[in-house]
Parts: C-alpha cells; sequence; structure tokens
C-alpha cells in the first residue's frame, strides 16, 4: 500500500514537474521513493533518511512517474551504486538500530532538494523555492511511510530548505548540553516523529572527526524508546 499511495502522491504532482522542466534548462530530477514493503514493515525501528541532493540521477527533468520510481528501485539504496561516505554512514546506522537487518532493504532514503542541476550541483536558493513551490512531497511522503526516525544528514546550511517544505511551525532544538545546536539537533514538526535529527553531512562528521555523534545519537534513541 505504501508505493501505491506514493505513486498516486507523484502523480496528482507531475504537471508541476512539467511547469519547472519548461522553465528551468539545468534540472534534473526528480527523486521519487520506492519502499521495499514487507523488509521495511519487520524493521525494528523504520528509519528514513534525508541527504542533501543527489549527485545527478536522472539527467533531465521527467514527468514520467514509473521511470522515476524505477530508477529508485534499481538504484537499490546505493547497492547498485557508489559506496561513499554518505551511504556507509547510512548502512552504518541502520546496521546499530536495526542490526539484524543491516544490509537489507528495510529503511528509505531521500532528499531535502529532490532535484539537482544537470552537472549534480545543489540549486541555488531561488531554484530549490521554484521546485518547491511545484512539487512539494517531503510531508506526503513522511505521512505515507511513516517512520520511527527522520535522520537529516544535511547541516545547519540546509535548515531553511528544509524549513520552507513543511506548514507551520518547525523548529530545532539541542539534543546534548554540550554539542551545539548548529551541529546535532532534534527537529520538532506536527507531521516528523518524536525522534527527528538534524546532523552534519556524513562527509562532514568524518573530515571533522565527529562521528561520536552518530554513536551517542543511536543510544539516545535507544535509551528514550
Amino acid at each position: 500500500m505504501i508505493n501505491e499511495k506514493l505513486k498516486e502522491l507523484y502523480t496528482s504532482k507531475v504537471d508541476g514537474v512539467k511547469q519547472l522542466a519548461n522553465s528551468l534548462d539545468d534540472i534534473d530530477g526528480p527523486l521519487l521513493l520506492k519502499c521495499w514493503e514487507d523488509e521495511y514493515a519487520k524493521s525494528k525501528f523504520k528509519i528514513l533518511f534525508v541527504g542533501k541532493e543527489c549527485n545527478g540521477w536522472v539527467g533531465y527533468a521527467s514527468d514520467n512517474v514509473e521511470e522515476c520510481m524505477k530508477r529508485y528501485d534499481n538504484f537499490k539504496l546505493s547497492k547498485n551504486g557508489n559506496r561513499t561516505v554518505f551511504w556507509q554512514y547510512v548502512y552504518w546506522v541502520n546496521s546499530l538500530l536495526n542490526p539484524e537487518q543491516r544490509e537489507g532493504n528495510n529503511f528509505l532514503w531521500t532528499n531535502i532538494s529532490k532535484f539537482c542541476t544537470l552537472d549534480g550541483a545543489g540549486l541555488e536558493w531561488a531554484v530549490h523555492t521554484e521546485t518547491v513551490k511545484h512539487f512539494n512531497c517531503l510531508i506526503d511522503e513522511v505521512k505515507i511511510t511513516n517512520p520511527d526516525i527522520v535522520l537529516f544528514f544535511s547541516g545547519p546550511y540546509y535548515d531553511d530548505k528544509m524549513k520552507v517544505q513543511f506548514e507551520g511551525e518547525i523548529s530545532f532544538k539541542k539534543v546534548f548540553d554540550d554539542i551545539p545546536q548548529r551541529e546535532l539537533a532534534r527537529v520538532e514538526h506536527s507531521v516528523l516523529p518524536r525522534h527527528s535529527y538534524r546532523v552534519y553531512h556524513p562527509s562532514s562528521l568524518q573530515r571533522q572527526m565527529k562521528s561520536n555523534y552518530i554513536q551517542r545519537l543511536v543510544e539516545h534513541i535507544k535509551n528514550e524508546n
């Protein structure tokens, strides 16, 4: 049922992609979810990981929902792609919270930006807000997939890009007294589950030698659960 509802959601908004394709030359996407429903349902913790944007995806702006969901399916949560630092951390978190499914397709992944430029770069603010205006799906994706945990691997500089996609008040609260809110925060919004957090992108965590944030956050989630 999750995939059927996702397909209905995307189909209802697909005219927005057509408008974007007509008005923007340098745009690639959108990234549309596909859920491996049986594995997802069996997870002790159902996790939605949210990155920044894809480093290249379809190769153009596609208004074909089936094509975009098939692209996600074929990628197999990076099993058929490059296991970058981002994906190493994703599978690490999943293994810590769902050890019996450490290499499974039991979690979900999306990005704050559904689109990127044709060369895989992030969108400028004005372009991002234009894509959100015509194709905003993040809230509905959370409602449909109903995760236990949402982990934004996006860092503080994407907070504004996140905020424009959420209706109503969204706030960022400190989790630990000794870690600045800009580095790790609980994200609070009526649609999000209690365990929703925004932390540095994995490449920044690794570069700044702050991988312990992940271990502390996982223990925090287990203790609060």
